[in-house]
């Protein structure tokens, strides 16, 4: 059993293109086996280079640059290389510690991690034995609850700004994962939502229905609210790193919403309730300008960050991820607000602000204005039209 905790923590654009170059000799090889993994950009591949390999790479941040990696296997009849060139994850991901906690005697291996600097990760590991039997949903609220109370703050816990998303491990089953999927369809249901109602049909199809296979006998289904890994080696850790991204990538969204969302209560505070002051406009407009900026910048972070997606198995993984998290659909919502507080900011800008060249303006009309009134004044007295007793 697997729970995963994301919260918020208590970035910069690169304008720059960087150039850099590889070469990779055959080293003896008599055949190869190249892999490119790349998720987005430009690929170009020509014949006719003297080395096994000869390639210019041109990428705008450092964490993008790609990874080559060759070998030789010497063991067979043949020498096979192995080449493989990939694209990173675009994720600053520090581990922030590693501990073990026991709740309602069950012993809890949990690990924080730090995504971007923005959102704290933990993602706990625990024993359950029958996850389908009905004592087991009371021990894992009783868990989660204290797991939230440990890690994750009050402020996001009252908000509500944190993800909880529970992972079933499964290594074996029998005979094949779409048919035990199917024997324990109300369990697994009942499962991934944390619930004892009975599911008809139509909601357990719904729930189960999003299923990404990588053999006859492993296979990953995703819910909104959680996951079943059934790999028979025990290898989850991949699975389980895309589930976190996309956990992570929606956090980033919900919270780039709020603060559109408060950027724009703030302006309409600013200027369209009560009366306004001109020295506090000026700088209200640069915050503004310049929040507006941040999520701006933050909004094409949260873009960028699968730009990994390399293999197919990884690529269709993820596709169901954002499917079932509804990822392009927060994505378009976010990118609507954004566009539509451009057009506010702008405005705000045309109607609310007094510039230094209008105010220069208006200062020369002013003392035009008394100018003329002085000269007429003067007229008049000289003329004698204006007498004084």
């Amino acid at each position: 059993m697997l729970l995963v905790l994301t919260a918020c923590a208590d970035d910069e654009q690169a304008v720059e293109v960087n150039q850099a170059s590889d070469t990779v000799s055959l080293e003896g090889a008599d055949s190869v086996i190249a892999e490119i993994s790349m998720g987005a950009g430009e690929l170009q591949i020509r014949g006719g280079a003297e080395a096994l390999m000869k390639a210019d790479f041109s990428y705008t941040i450092d964490a993008w640059r790609p990874e080559v990696t060759y070998s030789v296997d010497e063991s067979g009849d043949q020498a096979v290389g192995s080449l493989f060139v990939t694209q990173p994850t675009d994720i600053d991901l520090v581990t922030l510690g590693e501990e073990t906690v026991l709740i309602e005697g069950y012993a809890v291996s949990a690990t924080r991690q730090r995504y971007d600097d923005r959102i704290q990760m933990i993602e706990c590991h625990y024993d359950l034995r029958s996850p389908f039997a009905a004592s087991a949903l009371p021990d894992r609220t009783k868990i989660q609850g204290a797991l939230q109370s440990r890690y994750v703050p009050e402020t996001f816990r009252r908000s509500g700004l944190f993800e909880e998303y529970s992972i079933l491990l499964v290594q074996e089953v029998r005979p094949t994962p779409d048919k035990w999927v199917e024997k324990n369809a109300l369990g697994l249901a009942n499962f991934i939502r944390s619930q004892r109602e009975v599911f008809d049909k139509e909601e357990m199809s719904e729930i189960l229905g999003s299923r990404t296979r990588y053999s006859a006998q492993e296979m990953t289904l995703i819910d909104w609210e959680g996951a079943v890994i059934i790999a028979p080696k025990g290898d989850y850790h991949s699975d389980i790193a895309l589930l976190k991204i996309g956990n992570y990538q929606l956090l980033r969204y919900r919270m780039l919403d709020q603060s559109i969302e408060e950027m724009l209560d703030k302006i309409n505070e600013a200027f369209f309730q009560g009366k306004r002051r001109l020295r506090a406009t000026r700088g209200m407009i640069r915050q503004i300008a310049e929040h507006r900026l941040d999520v701006m910048l933050g909004f094409e972070r949260a873009e960028q960050n699968m730009l990994l997606i390399g293999d197919w198995y990884t690529a269709k993984l993820y596709e169901s991820i954002q499917n079932e998290f509804y990822l392009k659909d927060w994505k378009e919502s976010v990118r609507s607000k954004l566009d539509n507080l451009e057009n506010i900011v702008q405005t705000v800008k045309d109607n609310f602000t007094l510039s230094w060249e209008g105010l220069m303006d208006r200062l020369q009309l002013l003392g035009w204005v008394i100018l003329l009134v002085g000269y007429i004044y003067l007229y008049l007295l000289d003329a004698g039209w204006i007498k004084f007793p």
